[in-house]
């Protein structure tokens, strides 16, 4: 059974984790513009990619990072964020990742 997530908005996520980093799957369906600046709209669930360097992905959100803190792990895209308050994720050198605290 793969691991889950809940996002500060209320979504459900399923991880798979990778040399790479992780794979967070949204557990719904999301609408999203077909095209960047097009009224078509496309159903599907969203994907967010999560490298082992804090870079993150999304075909949606484009390019980004994440980082660990201690009280959860943030994903932060151009036009959107993503919240998991006190969940952590078990990427390797993830450490690297961590929110400094002043």
């Amino acid at each position: 059974m793969a691991a889950s997530f809940y996002s500060v908005d209320g979504d459900k996520y399923s991880v798979e984790y990778n040399r790479h980093g992780a794979v967070l799957t949204s557990e719904h369906e999301k609408y999203f513009p077909e095209n960047e600046g097009s009224d078509e709209m496309k159903k599907e669930k969203l994907l967010l990619y999560l490298g082992v360097e804090c870079d993150a992905y999304s075909e949606n959100y484009g390019n980004g990072t994440w980082w660990q803190s201690p009280g959860g792990f943030v994903i932060r895209f151009e036009r959107k964020a993503f919240g998991f308050i006190r969940q952590e994720l078990a990427i390797a050198n993830e450490e690297k990742c961590l929110l400094p605290v002043e």
